[in-house]
């Protein structure tokens, strides 16, 4: 892959990152059981707005399909499609380590998630199957342990130990890192064990069974979006789902008001879950194939875009997307377009992945706080919007192809300052601190 430096023109001054550390992006869309595949790679955002290319993560003619985050030991695991992992470490802005074993052929692999186990630390963990084998398989991630000893078979009650911050999720595109639970009818949260799910695992917690209204089977599935040290967000129910948040702190549950749409679009960032605001399109085919034409080329005009956006049937914003229709395709020299595709190296066509979603995305971006209960809210008006990263009370997101920053005070969210603006910014889900 060519990586190019790209100088940008930045609209306003813009905010330094040195008393903080360098901020580092991560471009690249996961496609989980999908044939889609994009690459992903690591670019550092200077001070004058450049973005610069600092290292591949994934080729694309592998793919990603998972990416998981631990903020609190500071580790990106890139999961490829070949089940090679790459482990980033987020301090350093470097790859410590690289691991690419084989598999048996007729091996099923599914549902990777990470786990901080007590003696071994993180690890990257997920359910396998070959014939009539079934089992959980893992790889320790300790950049000291060389991969031929990395690989081992792993207990399947160990998704207790998951270590989960949430789901990126934007259009019809989404990698979750949670796993499932239930609850019994004394309020004992159980986790599902991976080689056989009708037996649970005591999580040694107790759920919202308080707080829980309209259960009464139990017990009652739940799933844990986000686990780490300072909370738990359960989701119950379906359609619409009830969200939870254990505040670890004081072992308090309260309810998150979260419009989510069809997925769980949360995201946790230490004392913060991000939220992109969803919910359905008012007429929808459920599961429908949908054809790949840019609505311009059937003769649907602008003011039928706007009436479409009105009635809650399309997302705003597709003046401004990456798409075959875009006012200004022919200088999006960085995409690869096709008649009727303008997919980039590292991400989807915008019309088409937000066309086959069945949700509504109206371009509200919303941060709780589990200390105070506040949210707060980021009106973009833009369906390609998304909170990627919330650090030292700065919030950090993306619209289109830009990136900005704003402060997080007690009582809202403050101005925003742009950092970037670039056609890599499309692609961008993932962003930390270097130190």
């Amino acid at each position: 892959m060519r990586f190019r430096i790209l100088k940008l023109a930045v609209a306003c001054a813009l905010v330094s990152t040195t008393a903080y550390g360098q901020l580092h992006v991560i471009a690249g869309t996961p496609t989980p059981n999908n044939t889609r595949r994009f690459a992903m790679a690591l670019y550092r955002i200077g001070q004058d707005g450049a973005v610069e290319p600092v290292a591949e993560l994934a080729p694309k003619k592998i793919g990603v399909e998972w990416l998981g985050m631990s903020w609190e030991q500071q580790r990106a695991i890139i999961l490829m499609h070949d089940y090679t992992s790459v482990v980033l470490d987020l301090g350093k802005a470097a790859i410590v380590k690289r691991c690419s074993p084989s598999w048996p052929a007729d091996a099923f692999r599914n549902a990777p998630f990470l786990a901080d186990v007590p003696g071994r630390g993180l690890t990257l963990e997920w359910s396998e199957s070959s014939g009539s084998q079934r089992g959980v398989r893992g790889i320790i991630l300790d950049p000291g342990i060389p991969c031929q000893s990395s690989i081992t078979l792993v207990q399947p009650r160990e998704n207790r130990f998951v270590v989960a911050n949430g789901m990126f999720a934007i259009a019809d595109i989404r990698c979750d890192s949670g796993v499932g639970a239930l609850i019994d009818h004394e309020g004992n949260l159980g986790v599902t064990d991976l080689s056989d799910l009708s037996t649970t695992t005591p999580w040694g917690l107790r759920g919202p069974l308080e707080l829980l209204q309209g259960h009464d089977k139990f017990p009652i599935p739940t799933a844990v979006l986000i686990n780490d040290s300072q909370m738990m967000v359960l989701r119950i129910g379906e359609r619409p789902p009830q969200y939870f948040v254990l505040r670890k702190r004081d072992k308090a549950w309260h309810v998150i008001h979260a419009r989510t749409g069809e997925w769980d679009r949360l995201r946790a960032f230490g004392k913060f879950v991000a939220i992109v605001e969803a919910r359905p399109k008012r007429t929808t085919t459920p599961n429908a194939q949908v054809r790949i034409v840019p609505p311009l080329k059937q003769g649907l005009q602008m003011d039928d875009v706007r009436r479409m956006v009105a009635e809650e049937n399309m997302s705003p914003g597709i003046e401004e997307w990456r798409t075959a229709i875009a006012k200004k395709l022919p200088e999006q020299r960085s995409t690869r377009c096709l008649e009727f595709d303008c997919s980039s190296e590292f991400g989807p066509d915008t019309y088409v992945s937000f066309q086959q979603s069945e949700d509504f995305f109206p371009g509200r971006l919303h941060l709780y706080v589990i200390e105070t209960e506040k949210m707060f809210t980021i009106d973009t008006k833009q369906g390609d919007s998304e909170i990627v990263l919330v650090e030292d009370d700065i919030v950090y997101y993306r619209v289109n192809d830009r990136l900005y920053s704003a402060p997080v005070t007690e009582t809202g969210i403050g101005k925003p300052t742009q950092l970037a603006k670039d056609e890599i910014i499309r692609d961008v889900h993932y962003a930390f601190m270097a130190r």
